[in-house]
C-alpha cells in the first residue's frame, strides 16, 4: 500500500474534531476543581462552626478532635501543645489510636512523631507521609509500627505564633494530596488562632478578677 499523504481538508477535520475534545476535557477539569474547593470550603465552614460553638475549645480538645477527624473522614488524630513550663510538646488530645499504641513520647513510635512534630512546630511548615511512596525510606518502619498508612501533620499556628501541632491519619490509603494537606493547614490556623483567642479571653479574665479583688479589699 501507498503511504496515505495528508492534504489540507484532512488537517482541517482534524482540526476541527480535536477542539471540541479540548474544551471538554477543559471543562471537566475546571469542574472538577470548582467540586474540590467547595468541598473545602464546606469543611472550613464546619471546622469554623464547630469552633465558633464552644466557649473555651482548650477544656474540649478531645471533642473538638472527634470531630474534626470526623468531618475531615480521617481515622485518627492527635493535638500536641507546647508546655510553657517545662518547654517541649505535651499531647492535649487523641482520638482513634490503637489501645497497644503507648502514649509515652519516649516509646517508639509516638517518640518518632514527637520529635517530627518539634519540626513542624519549629520550622511552622506542615510534613505529610505516605507509606506507599516513602516505603523505601526510614518512615516506613515507623508507618508499620504505628499502623498508620499516610499522616500529615500541620502547626497550629495563630498569627505569628505556633502553639502546637495537629497531627492526622488513616490506616487505609486515601491517597492524600497536596490540597489535602493545605487544608490541614489552614485546619491549624483556623484551631491555633481560637486556642490562642480563648487563652487572652481567660487570662483577661482573671486580670478583671484579681482587680476585682483588689478593689474590695
Amino acid at each position: 500500500r501507498k503511504p496515505y499523504h495528508w492534504v489540507l481538508n484532512d488537517v482541517r477535520l482534524g482540526l476541527a474534531l480535536v477542539a471540541p475534545f479540548a474544551t471538554a476535557i477543559e471543562y471537566a477539569r475546571l469542574f472538577n476543581m470548582l467540586q474540590q474547593h467547595n468541598s473545602r470550603t464546606e469543611v472550613l465552614n464546619a471546622i469554623a462552626q464547630l469552633l465558633n460553638t464552644m466557649p473555651d475549645p482548650n477544656q474540649h480538645l478531645h471533642l473538638v478532635l472527634e470531630r474534626i477527624t470526623e468531618i475531615m473522614s480521617l481515622d485518627a488524630g492527635i493535638i500536641l501543645l507546647i508546655d510553657q513550663d517545662r518547654g517541649g510538646l505535651t499531647i492535649g488530645a487523641h482520638c482513634g489510636l490503637p489501645q497497644t499504641l503507648s502514649l509515652s513520647l519516649s516509646d517508639h513510635p509516638m517518640k518518632q512523631f514527637h520529635e517530627l512534630a518539634c519540626r513542624v512546630v519549629a520550622t511552622g511548615e506542615s510534613l505529610q507521609i505516605d507509606d506507599t511512596r516513602d516505603g523505601k525510606s526510614a518512615f516506613h518502619n515507623l508507618m508499620h509500627a504505628s499502623g498508620f498508612y499516610e499522616v500529615a501533620i500541620v502547626p497550629l499556628t495563630a498569627n505569628t505564633t505556633i502553639l502546637g501541632a495537629l497531627l492526622v491519619g488513616n490506616y487505609t490509603s486515601r491517597a492524600l494530596t497536596e490540597g489535602d494537606l493545605a487544608l490541614f493547614t489552614t485546619i491549624g490556623q483556623q484551631l491555633g488562632l481560637t486556642l490562642k483567642n480563648a487563652q487572652l479571653l481567660r487570662s483577661a479574665s482573671e486580670m478583671e478578677a484579681l482587680h476585682e479583688t483588689e478593689r474590695l479589699k
